[in-house]
């Protein structure tokens, strides 16, 4: 559910060709009609900008950690201008929110 393979630093060319497989498959899934929907999670701006060379449908989705604390407005911007929906994992702050009186 990160987009690199465990163990591997952040920078590391095999994380973009684990990236770039996964994908094929997912879209091959979509294909044959095994599924309705491909996404994605936790892909930052930079990983959805590099998706566009190799991939021929884009993420319907990206499941990011979003709340009223960890709004990324950069991430979110870059969603809403591709197309891709955003969805929020951790809406509530991990339950911390429920208890905040701000």
């Amino acid at each position: 559910h990160w987009p690199g393979k465990s163990k591997t630093p952040p920078t590391s060319p095999a994380n973009l060709a684990a990236r770039r497989e996964t994908w094929k498959f997912l879209e091959q899934s979509l294909q044959q009609t095994d599924v309705r929907a491909i996404g994605v999670s936790n892909y930052t701006s930079a990983h959805l900008a590099e998706m566009k060379a190799y991939a021929r449908v884009m993420p319907a989705v990206n499941q990011v950690e979003f709340h009223p604390r960890c709004q990324q407005r950069e991430l979110r911007k870059t969603c809403e201008a591709m197309g891709i929906g955003l969805v929020a994992y951790s809406p509530l702050g991990a339950g911390e929110l429920l208890t905040d009186d701000r």
